[in-house]
């Protein structure tokens, strides 16, 4: 019997220690049956998805292992719209909203609100928080 799991991401590329355990476990959950529902980055864990970040090429890049996950695997990846919005991470729609120059969340990432991640707990056997 498989199960379904969410993974909660609340640290920032930075710690890519924390951020390469996330993408390891999702990996081998993938591979041993377990059904990632979704990955939500919450707190300094939205930094994740801002796509003006810059890695060294020498430096593992957080931002380019996530958008595999999701190509690869199919596993959404969802951001916090609150979290985003306050550390300056902001979609498309939002920088047309205060006539900003730029958006900085690209897709395959999604900005949803804490509600919908939420409403996701309810079909998914664990959480696992990095």
């Amino acid at each position: 019997m498989s199960s379904t799991v969410s993974v909660l991401v609340t640290s920032p590329p930075t710690q890519s220690l924390n951020v390469q355990s996330a993408i390891n476990f999702i990996k081998n959950a993938n591979k041993s049956n377990m059904k990632v529902d979704n990955v939500f980055f919450y707190m300094d864990g939205v930094h994740n998805a801002n796509n003006y970040s810059r890695v060294p090429s020498d430096e593992f890049n957080a931002l380019q292992a996530w958008k595999l996950i999701n190509s690869v695997l199919q596993v959404p990846l969802l951001v916090c719209i609150t979290a985003a919005e306050k550390r300056g991470i902001i979609n498309e729609q939002l920088r047309e909203q205060y006539e900003l120059k730029g958006a900085n969340l690209i897709a395959p990432f999604k900005q949803v609100g804490l509600g919908d991640f939420f409403e996701r707990l309810h079909d998914v056997d664990r959480l696992v928080q990095f």
